[in-house]
């Protein structure tokens, strides 16, 4: 398993950008894409497109096409690193869309969050430990997010009414699946 998706800590570099995994689910997928495409596909800006593509070149995911400049080549492939992320991406990014979570599961602790409730329940403090560059406030948003949308619980622990754990319902064990096989 890729360790960006077996470390919740680590998953938050990918999920830093909004449109990272669906680059690289999309660049996995048709094994490179051109610019174009990938604007077309994802329906984002040019701007917004330039600015993730420059941040998952410069964390090793993508590159540009050493071969580029033939109208059949990808403009934008995958590197190694890049590759190992693919699978997961793409597994990831289709479950979204059958959900129809793109808005919640692309926010940048979403998926943090449910990976680090993929063994069960667990409290916020747990959540936090595993989330090393979370504050709290940005922990307890995220929470409300994926709670709003049905993708964890909340119920009261069992030492006091004021402490509660988390839980992640069966849609989002079934956005998250494609990770664990990642």
């Amino acid at each position: 398993m890729s360790s960006y998706f077996n470390q919740p800590s680590r998953a938050v570099a990918l999920f830093h950008r909004r449109w990272t995994v669906p680059i690289l689910a999309e660049l996995h997928r048709d094994n490179g894409a051109k610019f174009v495409t990938l604007a077309h596909r994802l329906g984002v800006s040019r701007s917004v497109l330039t600015d993730t593509l420059d941040g998952a070149i410069e964390d090793g995911w993508v590159i540009r096409n050493p071969g580029y400049g033939h109208p059949l080549r990808p403009e934008y492939i995958l590197t190694k690193q890049g590759r190992a992320l693919g699978p997961g991406s793409l597994g990831l990014w289709t479950r979204m869309q059958q959900h129809e979570l793109e808005s919640v599961g692309l926010r940048k602790w979403s998926v943090p969050i449910l990976l680090t409730l993929r063994d069960g329940p667990a409290r916020f403090g747990q959540i936090r430990s595993q989330l090393r560059g979370a504050t709290d406030r940005a922990l307890s948003q995220g929470l409300q997010t994926l709670g709003g949308s049905s993708l964890i619980v909340r119920n009261p622990s069992d030492k006091t009414t004021t402490s509660w754990t988390y839980a992640p319902t069966s849609t989002a064990k079934d956005l998250i699946r494609p990770l664990s096989a990642a």
